[in-house]
């Protein structure tokens, strides 16, 4: 009898110690995984961030420029809105976006990078897209937006 309460004595320890021992691993092993998934995703989003750092001033950079400025001020002179067209199909073409298109306050698309095609923004109301929404409720004024569709970005800047 005394042998057998030694024996389970010894299973029943033998149960918590490995119980113990293999929560403790388990716990172990998580964090060490959860550690390594979160530096690679810290990677993933730093590599992000630079390859969109290097469009982040395109447009800010385009919202200054004449042709624009010129559109905004006469976005009824088709004479000026073709320039502003051509002009945006050429820059996109040199920043190597999917689309650039120039919008008044209001959500018009005054002239666009894809004026020629058929899906054209010309002429569209975007005043219900997201991005125009944002700006809006920063300061009421115009907008130069560019989008690559490679990267999922699309960013926006004030137009002057």
């Amino acid at each position: 009898m005394r042998l057998k309460r030694i024996l389970v004595s010894f299973i029943a320890l033998f149960v918590f110690i490995s119980a113990t021992a293999g929560h403790w691993y388990w716990r172990h092993s998580f964090e060490a995984m959860q550690l390594q998934h979160q530096n690679w995703l810290n990677r993933f989003v730093e590599t992000i961030d630079s390859k969109l750092d290097k469009y982040r001033h395109i447009p800010q950079l385009l919202s200054q420029d004449k042709e624009l400025v010129d559109a905004l001020q006469a976005p009824n002179n088709s004479a000026q809105i073709e320039v502003t067209n051509r002009y945006l199909q050429q820059a996109n073409t040199i920043i190597l976006a999917s689309d650039t298109y120039l919008l008044d306050r209001y959500g018009n698309t005054i002239a666009s990078s894809n004026w020629n095609l058929p899906h054209s923004f010309v002429g569209k109301i975007l005043r219900s897209d997201p991005t125009f929404k944002m700006r809006l409720r920063v300061n009421r004024v115009p907008t130069l937006h560019s989008a690559r569709h490679q990267d999922k970005e699309a960013t926006t800047t004030r137009s002057q």
